[in-house]
């Protein structure tokens, strides 16, 4: 994959979030999934062409508070972009990195 191809990153980007979608289909109507899909032209276009530029920001963790604990939780369309993003650091990682870490 040739590094940095925003068109490859995002094709991978919308395959990624199909494959969300179907898990999340009979969540409530005003589930984030539902409402990311009337954007997703907007969205994913403009975050890869700023991971691309580096100048890409995530969102604040949702804090979702229990009894017993307390759990951060990436938005949606974060956890899509870091995957991209490791799709793309991960064919150079065995060059940068030592065998013997």
């Amino acid at each position: 994959m040739k590094r940095w191809n925003a068109a490859e990153m995002i094709a991978m980007g919308q395959k990624l979030y199909t494959t969300l979608h179907k898990r999340k289909t009979h969540a409530h109507h005003d589930h984030e999934i539902h409402l990311m899909a009337r954007e997703i032209d907007e969205w994913l276009p403009q975050g890869v062409q700023a991971m691309v530029e580096g100048h890409y920001t995530p969102r604040h963790l949702q804090r979702i508070h229990f009894k017993d604990e307390t759990i951060d939780q990436l938005h949606l369309s974060d956890r899509i972009f870091q995957h991209i993003l490791l799709k793309q650091l991960k064919p150079t990682l065995p060059y940068i990195m030592n065998q013997n870490c």
